[in-house]
């Protein structure tokens, strides 16, 4: 839940999640449990999350980490700003040039000190060796960060190939990846590592499983750790 606290009356912003943007908006209402604020009324939407509410007139200053909403990914991104335009109302993340105000939000405590550590992690990869293994792509939507161990199609070489990521960016709506091989490459074109899988997952864990079919994650336990194939066995 949101730290900040909001009286009825005052003037706020709220994330829309179909509108994909910041909205100003006007607190009517409260809704609290166990002694904490959980929810608010607005005066365009009623019961909005306390986490998706902020003061109104947010402001930024260069070299600030803040969090940047990627259509195309529809997930927060950690970004830093470069440069602001506030006539355009507007400014260059190192992720996305030109981002709306609306489209990024502030970070603090976690969020800010997990942004901090993907951007060091940067530069600081390990070369990984080739590894030609056939497991499905995860959905797009669960995205990689900086230092996450990852397969590339490689098209000169026709397979894929072990890698590390740099970093995620935005570039034309399209979510691509900075490699440690190779630079600029589309999200469609990278994969969740095997090699990093066998190492996460044990026999008996709890773990989720994306279905296809469902489109959604479900809970499974392993059964089965197949290191030689890169996959496991799962109760479902």
């Amino acid at each position: 839940a949101s730290a900040d606290r909001f009286e009825n009356g005052e003037e706020v912003q709220y994330f829309s999640e179909t509108k994909e943007r910041w909205i100003d908006a006007v607190v009517e209402g409260h809704h609290a449990k166990d002694g904490a604020i959980v929810a608010y009324d607005l005066n365009c939407k009623k019961g909005v999350p306390a986490e998706r509410l902020r003061h109104s007139g947010v402001q930024y200053k260069v070299g600030e980490l803040v969090e940047y909403w990627s259509a195309s990914g529809h997930r927060w991104m950690p970004a830093k700003v470069e440069r602001l335009n506030l006539e355009a109302r507007a400014c260059d993340l190192d992720v996305k040039p030109g981002a709306p105000l609306n489209r990024v939000r502030k970070v603090s405590g976690a969020s800010e000190a997990s942004a901090s550590l993907q951007k060091a992690s940067a530069a600081h990869v390990p070369n990984v060796t080739a590894l030609q293994v056939d497991v499905p792509p995860p959905p797009l939507a669960c995205g990689f960060k900086a230092g996450d161990q990852v397969q590339y199609f490689s098209e000169t070489k026709q397979r894929w190939v072990e890698t590390l990521v740099l970093r995620m960016f935005e570039l034309e709506g399209n979510i691509c990846y900075d490699l440690d091989c190779k630079k600029g490459v589309s999200a469609d074109k990278v994969r969740s590592s095997p090699r990093a899988s066998q190492e996460r997952y044990e026999v008996g864990e709890q773990v989720e499983y994306w279905s296809v079919s469902a489109g959604r994650w479900l809970p499974a336990k392993v059964q089965v750790v197949r290191l030689d194939l890169g996959r496991c066995d799962l109760d479902i």
